[in-house]
């Protein structure tokens, strides 16, 4: 990041979630948090439960059991969570289904997050 320009680089917390998260390196929700996370998660994920436990009931899997598929989704629903909650303004990833949904999120952002891929941020920032 300091190569890029970026001398500080804030790092910054999601939820915390049980067997997800670290204890000591997250933020505890409120209604407010829970509500935003659930909404980027219906959006990025309409066929997987934003709940673990609502996941595991409909199909048929053991809660205290690890399941890749929801986690997988959580995280990508947390980084994207970040961005809102800590008011960022570019979201890199390679990951396509965040520019896929990018129509539907904006119904749920206070601002603009521009999504790039690592290629388009390196050469929007080389521009500057």
């Amino acid at each position: 990041m300091e190569t890029l320009g970026f001398k500080e680089v804030e790092f910054t917390k999601p939820i915390g979630y049980c067997d997800l998260s670290f204890l000591d390196y997250c933020v505890y929700s409120g209604e407010e948090a829970e509500k935003l996370d659930h909404d980027i998660h219906k959006i990025l994920f309409s066929s997987i439960e934003p709940k673990y436990d609502d996941f595991c009931k409909k199909r048929g899997i053991d809660s205290k059991t690890c399941n890749h598929k929801w986690i997988n989704a959580k995280v990508d629903v947390l980084v994207l969570w970040c961005h809102i909650y800590y008011n960022k303004d570019i979201l890199v990833t390679h990951d396509e289904n965040f520019k896929r949904c990018k129509p539907d999120l904006a119904q749920i952002l206070s601002k603009k997050i521009e999504i790039m891929n690592p290629e388009e941020f390196v050469a929007n920032f080389s521009k500057l």
